[in-house]
């Protein structure tokens, strides 16, 4: 569960640790905070932090060295303690909030099913006459009814995309909501499409597992991994020379 629809911002701590910035680089520390909240820590890349910022590259120079003091930048990103910190908080509360709701309604449909069990309970006693009357199945019967197979907490993307077909699943539901990321940040279905496919190309090569390739797939596309576009100050989405040469590179499958 991800908390992308609210951001908490303590005003006190925000203007005590920030006195010093700019109206400007105020703005530009906002913006990737908020950034921060619905697509975790951006990439250390000048041209990103640039378009998150709303920033030309001399204005997002100068404004990267006054605000790099309040991040940590490591493994290529830009971490930010206080909000991983709100992140962690804001997911448990979402989550608790979620179980207290699904506890009521187990309670209130608990109610009802004890209603309907007592209207049902003479019907329930003739099946059970019957029931008793019919043979317990041969021995040869119970060996010929496999048990299901225990799948795996993690799983590397080759058997998330087998058990897919397997369940008869979409790899990456048309519901699923990249695409309503997709559409809001003007990225063409295309992009995503070979991203999916780089994804995919790239994880079986590692051989690493996941709890959750969709979510992992949803963080690949709003990071910009593989440097497939880039948005113009105007907003326009413009594709990279990294993504036409991949895109020839890797056929016509489907996001699907």
């Amino acid at each position: 569960m991800k908390p992308d629809i609210w951001m908490p911002l303590y005003v006190a701590d925000y203007i005590a640790d920030t006195g010093r910035l700019t109206t400007e680089q105020h703005g530009a520390y906002l913006l990737i905070l908020m950034d921060y909240w619905r697509n975790g820590a951006p990439n250390d890349d000048d041209l990103e932090l640039a378009q998150i910022t709303k920033l030309s590259q001399d204005a997002w120079s100068n404004a990267r060295a006054k605000l790099k003091q309040y991040f940590s930048i490591t493994e290529g990103k830009w971490f930010h303690k206080r909000v991983e910190q709100e992140l962690v908080k804001a997911t448990s509360n979402k989550q608790s909030a979620h179980s207290r709701a699904m506890r009521g309604a187990e309670a209130r449909w608990g109610k009802n099913k004890d209603a309907s069990s007592n209207a049902s309970s003479n019907a329930s006693s003739n099946a059970s006459s019957m029931l008793a009357s019919c043979p317990s199945p041969s021995p040869t019967e119970e060996s010929n009814t496999k048990p299901k197979r225990k799948r795996s907490a993690t799983c590397t993307i080759q058997t998330f995309l087998n058990n897919c077909k397997e369940d008869g699943v979409e790899r990456i539901p048309k519901d699923d909501p990249i695409f309503d990321f997709a559409e809001k940040a003007n990225i063409p279905l295309d992009m995503v499409r070979v991203t999916w496919q780089q994804f995919v190309r790239n994880n079986k090569e590692s051989g690493k597992r996941q709890k959750d390739w969709r979510a992992a797939f949803r963080n690949c596309v709003r990071g910009n991994w593989y440097k497939f576009w880039f948005i113009e100050a105007d907003g326009t989405v413009k594709e990279t020379s990294q993504f036409r040469a991949m895109k020839k590179d890797l056929g016509d499958d489907h996001v699907q």
